[in-house]
């Protein structure tokens, strides 16, 4: 119940914050609408964990021969880690909206000027559209996250979809941007057509679609939904180009859905895979982290990087979920979102906030009794699941990925110049800049560690090699990040953060998409073609004849 009040609160406070416009209020009480709301939901949200697990559905469809199932939550141990997550993203947002003076459209050549240094810390008038996009988002993303069957992960992921769409098309005005919005989309529709797949195959087996419990044959179906919801199974990056308010808005509608294809894996990671595929599987994801890691730690900024954090995490996430490791998976979705918000997050780089970054290295580095400790144990788990030359690959293969992983957020978390485009305010001008700022991004760290204290394994069953798996990947990461510091200024390095490009653009599936989208510019210019034949003077024969054509064809 208390799931549910804080999924309608997040659907209000957008309705409260028009109302707020539209009689012409402040926008500072805008912004302490959204402050106080949040603050109402999380521990409502928080508290969730100490209930037993319970399904929880208020709507009933009928009639029940057309439709045998209603949307239902379901509220338990593996929603809950990602319910809490989603709503301390929601709560870093608002809080650390303080010190950004965001535009709608920032020019990229954009670079901090003295006035905005020196401007007021007025909410400005940009604002409260983002936040209330935010948390709508937002709130979808709950319902993605504790979902009771099948029917409501695709409404949900319908409803998160569709206002992405309808976001990236009010923010984006260029033509090609909108296609790409659309690519995004159709890439997303295509992960919602395999969870179908997945119903219709529940149905021939007459067992119901409840996700606490799933049977090894619909696993691969979900598996793959997730995977392609990732960008994982297939290796594919469908959108490349960031959105206006990279920050705030872009970091939401690039974590949410992940989040929801995560807590999805986190299911199917209950059941686990089929040996049969099982290897082929992970070959996939082998070479997917590799990847995603390697172009993270190469990329110039963590905002340009995004997309490959997203890709690299989720595929040590869709691994674990193949070898059956709940926790490993768990922790792996988790830190993908709460380590990678509060590296999106931070935009003023003051060399006390450093402190933070190590709270974030932290949670990704797999050390022991730290949130990510359990992440680490699937790479245990390979050695003995697969042939001893396969298992080594694997083994070498994901902990290199992890380092290079633990590299990239060295690299980009230590950084301390601003991004173009990144306006943010002085601190100086309003002091509780400082206050509210740190609260904001320190919510994301606390929220992880309780998270991981919460859902830590005992450390009696952990193998002795899952001690040094962390370490290792740790140590070579850092060893990684410290090499590439040396050698920053040398001339060698400066091409190596362009070869990201090509790999880019031929793992986005762009030439593949070109070709159908000139079939569709065809056959958009064949329809104008026969609208302006139809609309014209001899519109009333041309419909004759098209409509003795159509009864000839009926006749035979």
């Amino acid at each position: 119940m208390l799931s549910l009040i804080a999924i309608l609160l997040l659907l209000v406070i957008p309705l409260l914050m028009l109302s707020l416009h539209l009689t012409r209020w402040r926008h500072a009480s805008q912004w302490f609408l959204v402050v106080v709301g949040i603050l109402l939901v999380w521990p409502l949200v928080l508290f969730t964990h100490f209930s037993p697990p319970q399904s929880i559905s208020y709507i009933s469809w009928v009639p029940k021969s057309l439709f045998p199932l209603s949307p239902a939550l379901l509220v338990d141990d593996i929603s809950w880690p990602f319910s809490i997550a989603l709503v301390t993203l929601g709560l870093t947002l608002v809080l650390t909206a303080v010190a950004r003076v965001e535009q709608a459209e920032p020019s990229p050549e954009q670079r901090p000027t003295p006035s905005l240094r020196d401007a007021s810390a007025r909410i400005t008038t940009a604002n409260w559209p983002t936040w209330a996009g935010s948390l709508l988002i937002i709130s979808m993303g709950l319902v993605a996250v504790q979902p009771g069957n099948l029917l409501t992960i695709l409404l949900s992921w319908a409803a998160i979809d569709v206002i992405e769409l309808l976001v990236l098309l009010a923010q984006v005005s260029d033509s090609a941007g909108r296609e790409r919005a659309v690519i995004a989309f159709s890439s997303r529709a295509a992960s919602i057509g395999i969870l179908v797949l997945a119903q219709i195959q529940i149905w021939q087996t007459g067992r119901i679609s409840h996700l606490s419990s799933i049977s090894p044959q619909s696993a691969i179906y979900l598996l793959i939904a997730a995977g392609l919801r990732l960008g994982v199974l297939p290796l594919h990056l469908p959108f490349l180009q960031e959105v206006p308010l990279r920050r705030s808005l872009g970091t939401i509608l690039r974590l949410v859905p992940a989040a929801a294809g995560l807590s999805l894996l986190v299911r199917v990671a209950t059941v686990g895979i089929e040996s049969s595929i099982a290897m082929y599987l992970l070959v996939f994801c082998a070479f997917a982290a590799a990847f995603g890691a390697g172009l993270w730690a190469l990329a110039a900024d963590e905002l340009a990087g995004r997309p490959y954090w997203i890709l690299g995490t989720a595929s040590l996430a869709t691994a674990s979920a193949i070898t059956g490791q709940t926790d490993a998976c768990l922790a792996w979705g988790i830190a993908s979102i709460l380590s990678g918000g509060l590296l999106f997050f931070t935009s003023l780089r003051h060399p006390w906030l450093r402190i933070l970054v190590v709270f974030g290295f932290l949670g990704l580095s797999g050390l022991p009794f730290t949130p990510n400790w359990a992440g680490v144990q699937f790479y245990t788990t390979l050695v003995s699941s697969t042939p001893s030359w396969l298992s080594t690959l694997f083994f070498v293969g994901f902990i290199a990925a992890h380092a290079l992983l633990i590299t990239g957020y060295l690299r980009h978390s230590l950084r301390s110049t601003l991004l173009a485009g990144d306006n943010t305010r002085n601190p100086q001008v309003e002091r509780w800049i400082w206050i509210i700022y740190p609260v904001g991004l320190a919510a994301l760290p606390i929220t992880h560690f309780l998270i991981g204290f919460w859902t830590m394994p005992d450390y009696r069953d952990i193998p002795r090699a899952a001690y040094f798996s962390g370490l290792a990947a740790s140590a070579l990461g850092f060893g990684l990040w410290y090499i590439s510091q040396q050698l920053s200024s040398s001339q060698i390095t400066k091409p190596v953060h362009s070869i990201n490009k090509i790999p880019s653009e031929l793992l986005s599936f762009a030439w593949l998409y070109k070709p159908i989208w000139y079939l569709y510019h065809q056959l958009q210019r064949l329809s104008a073609l026969a609208y302006a034949l139809l609309e014209g003077d001899g519109g009333i024969l041309w419909a004759i004849v098209l409509f003795f054509f159509i009864l000839m064809f009926m006749q035979r």
